[in-house]
């Protein structure tokens, strides 16, 4: 961006590095220094952490079936004759 004589902008378009606060049409969340796209750099560090927290998600979720059919069958030969109540 160039600046006038009395320290204001001669252009109507910021350039890329202005990362102002509208952001530009084509950059909802605006530019950094080097001219890159704000959104696109977070989308592409989201997509790890939510790649991690899906894997970890299923991991968890198998752990836990594995733990309920062990600790069923444990029940289950401990008082076959219990009504459900028992367990409630």
């Amino acid at each position: 961006m160039r600046i006038g004589c009395r320290g204001k902008s001669t252009s109507s378009t910021p350039s890329p590095g202005d990362s102002g606060s509208s952001g530009l049409p084509g950059f909802p969340l605006g530019t950094d220094q080097y001219g890159r796209d704000i959104l696109s750099i977070m989308l592409h560090g989201a997509k790890y952490s939510l790649g991690t927290t899906i894997v970890v998600a299923f991991f968890r979720i198998i752990l836990a079936m594995a733990a309920v059919l062990l600790l069923g069958r444990k029940i289950s030969k401990e008082k076959p004759e219990a009504p459900v109540e028992y367990y409630l």
